[in-house]
């Protein structure tokens, strides 16, 4: 079997692509199915990239054992973290006199850069995908 994302090759049995962790549709031995259409799989995975409230929701209702909930609520927990480091810096440094106008320009493009990011995990949490998300989706918080 192929996976149907990325094209590489993977057992006929396997939940997940091992290359690229799109889901296939056959259940495998840990009783999860790659299905996106499970109960509350996707529906906690996209809930968690909306805001801290979103997050804290998520982290507390999903299931514990669920690949794409915990996937998909360990990158919002990291853009989450990004975001208010984002903040916080551009309030401090933003007011120093004739450097904070530059220090604004900066912290104003990291915002579009992490907006950006922020969007393509939220794609990929509405398809279903266990996708790490671009520059930031290598940092794993949560096990």
């Amino acid at each position: 079997m192929f996976c149907k994302n990325c094209g590489a090759q993977i057992d006929d049995n396997a939940a997940f692509c091992k290359e690229c962790g799109t889901a296939t549709g056959s259940s495998s031995s840990d009783g999860y199915s790659g299905s996106s259409s499970s109960s509350g799989n996707k529906v906690f995975a996209i809930i968690s990239y909306i805001t801290w409230i979103g997050f804290i929701i998520a982290i507390i209702a999903s299931d514990k054992n669920d690949r794409l909930a915990r996937h998909h609520i360990n990158q919002a927990l990291v853009l989450n973290l990004l975001t208010t480091i984002i903040s916080i810096l551009a309030k401090i440094l933003g007011y120093i006199p004739f450097i904070g106008v530059i220090f604004r320009i900066i912290f104003w493009i990291l915002n579009i850069i992490v907006f950006i990011i922020w969007i393509i995990a939220l794609v990929s949490a509405c398809k279903g995908e266990i996708k790490d998300m671009p520059i930031l989706g290598s940092i794993k918080i949560l096990k």
